[in-house]
């Protein structure tokens, strides 16, 4: 009885440490998959970071490196929609902690909001962009577009005056000035 009594207590003992060692290769040891999408991005194999991505979300939906990596993948796949979608939920849910680039994820998420016919919240993402990159005269422009086609010339002029000023040789600017004039 006693010799059976330490052959179970060594068998739950086995399969304690096995499944302990399964535990720790997978989630330490073993590289995470959200490790590879950028380059699976980077190499063109949109379809198989879509994959390793959606994996990681399956896991955890709150994940939202892996969402923007997703949203990512779709963009350049040519599936804007998707792409919309993914950047939605970093958009509201994500903190911008060095993990996602701030400034590149606004100005997709504000191309983005402009093809899908949601000029103020484009808006809402240059103005963003003038105050994370203030020498930057593309995101003063680009506000000063949608300002001007929302019908605020006013402001309009203000943001095209200063892209003038961050940068004198920029010939849309001064024809847009022209045009309100």
């Amino acid at each position: 009885m006693g010799s059976l009594t330490s052959v179970i207590i060594i068998g739950v003992l086995i399969a304690f440490v096995a499944t302990a060692l399964i535990f720790i290769v997978k989630n330490i040891i073993a590289p995470s998959k959200i490790d590879g999408i950028p380059k699976l991005i980077k190499d063109g194999r949109f379809q198989a970071a879509q994959r390793c991505a959606k994996s990681v979300i399956s896991k955890n939906p709150r994940n939202y490196l892996a969402h923007y990596f997703l949203g990512k993948a779709y963009l350049k796949d040519g599936k804007p929609e998707l792409a919309f979608i993914e950047y939605k939920a970093v958009n509201q849910n994500a903190l911008f902690n060095g993990e996602i680039p701030e400034a590149e994820f606004r100005k997709e998420m504000a191309e983005l909001y402009k093809r899908f016919n949601q000029p103020d919240e484009a808006l809402k993402e240059y103005l963003l962009l003038t105050k994370l990159e203030p020498n930057n005269p593309e995101n003063t422009f680009k506000a000063a577009e949608i300002l001007e086609t929302q019908g605020n010339a006013k402001l309009a002029m203000g943001f095209y005056q200063k892209t003038i000023l961050l940068n004198k040789r920029n010939p849309k600017a001064y024809t847009s000035i022209g045009r309100l004039l």
